[in-house]
């Protein structure tokens, strides 16, 4: 496979695969002690199940897939699920952050996405600056948070990805919470959290071209454009409401996710190398 996207892979960590538009590898960014974290082994994604047969392939001999963990509803997952019978030695573990009610947003078919535009056209943002927060104080997303920790301490040999619907928000988070307790320092987490953007500009093409026959206002186009960014006004109204609520991320990530001090240690002595 001479081609191979892991002989391509973007200094942001972007693997060109043929219909994964969002699946990054986070390994290569340094951690503060100087350690960077381990390549091929922790992959952060939108949907799988457009994969083909060629990243499949890839994702199973070129990254050495061990673990899938699926962040979406259960009535995402039932809608388009994981093709999990072409990974037939990877574990695949459903974990979903925040219910259908909470998230008020799904992607899972354009009638949802335009329902939820029309209903919110006006502030878009505010609209996310809502569901944030929402994703790590909701009870749901803090138990689902606290077993993706676990999930990552308790993986064996080989990679694991975890993904939400188009890899930005749920997934963005979870990856956002990973490096923190990995120690990279936060500039270069945000970074990774908005090279989302190089990678969805033709995902949301392929959605305003789909809702071309419902003739959008430029707002309504626009406030699509919104939804489906990452924008770090949606993640500061997360950290805000973690300030507020438990006194910052550190406190956050201890007491209601339960990582402490030494399981973080374990997971940087896991996941990071000299």
């Amino acid at each position: 496979m001479e081609s191979s996207p892991i002989n391509n892979i973007a200094s942001d960590g972007h693997i060109p695969f043929e219909n994964l538009v969002n699946t990054r590898d986070i390994g290569g960014m340094v951690a503060k002690d100087g350690r960077s974290v381990k390549k091929k082994t922790l992959l952060r994604s939108g949907l799988l199940a457009p994969a083909t047969a060629q990243d499949i392939e890839v994702l199973v001999d070129g990254f050495n897939l061990h673990k899938v963990i699926d962040l979406r509803t259960d009535e995402e997952r039932a809608n388009k699920p994981d093709p999990a019978d072409s990974f037939p030695s990877t574990e695949f573990v459903n974990i979903p952050l925040l219910n259908t009610e909470a998230l008020g947003i799904t992607r899972d078919s354009i009638s949802n996405i335009t329902e939820a535009v029309r209903a919110i056209a006006a502030n878009p943002v505010g609209m996310m600056t809502k569901i944030y927060p929402q994703m790590l104080l909701d009870k749901t997303s803090q138990k689902g948070l606290a077993r993706f920790f676990i999930e990552l301490l308790e993986n064996g040999e080989g990679s694991v990805l975890w993904h939400c619907t188009a890899g930005k928000d749920r997934a963005g988070v979870a990856a956002f919470l990973l490096l923190t307790v990995l120690d990279v320092p936060q500039d270069l987490i945000v970074q990774d959290y908005l090279a989302t953007n190089k990678y969805m500009t033709s995902s949301t093409q392929e959605i305003l071209s789909a809702l071309a026959s419902y003739h959008l206002s430029d707002e309504l186009r626009g406030s699509i454009q919104v939804l489906n960014s990452a924008d770090l006004r949606f993640l500061q109204a997360a950290l805000d409401a973690v300030e507020a609520q438990y006194g910052g991320l550190a406190a956050f990530i201890r007491d209601e996710l339960g990582v402490t001090h030494d399981m973080a240690e374990e997971l940087r002595a896991k996941y990071l190398v000299d």
